[in-house]
Order: structure tokens, then sequence, then C-alpha cells
């Protein structure tokens, strides 16, 4: 699947009979089936989907278009959530579902294709990202929030600066059902802030909220531990904005909102010992990002 968001954007699906996939489980990733393939450092494939596929299976195929794509790729700063997604604990399937961000910050070179027009990607002109989400339920509703194009109030633009927040609903750890399952920290200039549910002794406190209307999306989340606290709006536009359908491995069937437009506002403040001799809240920086991504689904179920 692919999303080309924006007004004028589209969504790209291609399936495969299991006996065309392959896999490596010896690499992090590796994945190949036909004429697409994926890895650490490089992905390159096709989608091409005539308007007569679209006439014979619209809920398949909901739109008509031709993505070409060959990119490599380099991932610079990662975000290690810890023993939470470590090996002996995946084995356990102590958890539902599981997140990581090896590409906080993900560097892509590379040609795509869509619909004849050739676009050149660049690391210096894009921002990118990579992660991955594996499972057996991904809960009712989830959003993943990231952003690498970061500008400082007091140093101006950011190179090597980034954040990501991965949030879940009714996520089982063992035998608990958490409420409100969020993780997540900022990268500022060589100093990572976490914000981890699965680490209990960090003492994490988190709330979120969102609104969406036929125009905005509007998410906020505020994280406080005992040594520092964030706050983070991101509003998106609508309409530039894909709507994809997805089936959980319930068999649900469900929307999710994509986008790569938002803008955000963070706040990042830690504790200190002022000339009183008191722990105060001291402003570490408030930053402006701009293409964030955001990926969204509700928990509401539909029928075609």
């Amino acid at each position: 699947m692919a999303c080309i968001c924006g007004e004028e954007g589209s969504t790209l699906t291609r399936y495969f009979p299991w006996d065309r996939v392959s896999t490596d489980t010896a690499l992090d990733v590796l994945v190949s089936a036909s004429d697409c393939f994926l890895s650490e450092t490089r992905t390159m494939g096709r989608i091409e989907v005539s308007a007569e596929d679209v006439e014979k299976n619209p809920t398949v195929h909901p739109e008509a278009g031709k993505l070409i794509w060959d990119l490599k790729i380099k991932k610079p700063i990662a975000l290690n959530l810890g023993y939470s997604t470590s090996g002996p604990l995946r084995d356990t399937e102590i958890m539902d579902a599981y997140w990581h961000t090896e590409g906080l910050i993900s560097e892509y070179d590379g040609v795509i294709e869509w619909n004849g027009e050739k676009y050149l990607v660049k690391p210096e002109t894009s921002y990118g990202y990579a992660d991955k989400v594996w499972g057996k339920n991904a809960g009712p509703r989830w959003e993943y929030i990231s952003c690498c194009d970061l500008t400082s109030k007091k140093n101006g633009k950011l190179k090597n600066s980034a954040f990501s927040f991965g949030i879940g609903t009714q996520i089982n750890v063992g035998p608990i059902n958490t409420k409100e399952a969020l993780a997540g920290g900022i990268y500022l200039d060589g100093e990572t802030y976490e914000y981890n549910f699965s680490k209990m002794w960090m003492l994490t406190r988190s709330r979120t909220a969102e609104k969406r209307n036929g125009k905005k999306c509007v998410f906020a989340i505020a994280e406080e531990t005992p040594l520092s606290r964030m706050k983070l709006k991101v509003t998106c536009d609508r309409n530039q904005m894909c709507e994809l359908r997805m089936e959980t491995t319930a068999g649900d069937l469900r929307r999710m909102l994509v986008g790569g437009d938002g803008q955000a506002e963070l706040i990042i403040e830690r504790k200190k010992v002022s000339l009183k001799n008191k722990w105060e809240w001291e402003t570490i920086d408030v930053l402006k990002g701009g293409h964030v991504f955001v990926s969204f689904m509700d928990n509401k179920s539909y029928k075609e």
C-alpha cells in the first residue's frame, strides 16, 4: 500500500499471495514479493492499478494509478524503547503489540515516479522517518506522530533533532489491560527525553486528546516524569490527509487517517534547583515542527 497525501493525492494497493512473499529473519528487515523489496538500507518496487481494476473491485482497489520507487535508506538516529521490545520479551508475547523506531531520522535518496512524473528524493530536501509495528492486536484506537523538521526558539533550524510518539488503547501487557499506553521520546541535539509506559520506574504520567472535524485534525500529548515534562500540539489539514481502509487481525474493517504535512508546537521543560533551593520547572526549549507525520485510527468499525 502506498499513500500520496494532498488534495490531489491517492491511495494505491497491491496484493501478493503468500507463496510469492519471501522473508529473511537473519536480518532486522528483509522482505521481497515479486518486484517489490524492502530492507533496512533499500526499498524498491511498483504498484500499478488500472481503471478496469477499480471498476471490477472498488473495495480492493479504490483508486487507479502507477507508482514506481527506488530509494536508498540511512537511519542515523533511532529511538530505542528498551527491554519492552527486546528479543526475550518478544518471544514471550507478553504484549499484544510492539512498536520500534529504528529510523527516528531517516535519510532517503533515490527516485519516485508517480503517474509518469519523476521526483528526485534527497536527504537535504526531505524529512524521512521509518518505524515498524507488529503483534497480535493494535488495540481499538491508536496513533503515531513523528517529526524531524524542527526549529528551535533559541537556536533556529535544527539538523539533528526529532520526536516520535506512539499511542494505543487497551493494549494487553500480560494479564493487565492498559486503558492507554503511550511510548516515545524527543531527541534534541544529542540528548534524549524518553516517556515510556512500559518502564514503570520512570513514573511517567500521560494525557492525550484529539479533535477532528471536516477541516482540521488536532492531536495533543502531555507527558511528565519526575525530571522532565513536555507538551505537544499537532494540527493537520484534513484535505491533506489520506483515508485508508484497514482490516484488523480480528477481521474488523477500520478507517485510518495518514498525513505528512502537520504543524506542531513542542514545549520541553526539566526540573532544576532554584536559587531558593526549591525544585522548579525550567523551559529547555520551545520547538516548531513542520512536515509532521500522523497516522491515526479510531475505535469505530464499519461495513462495506
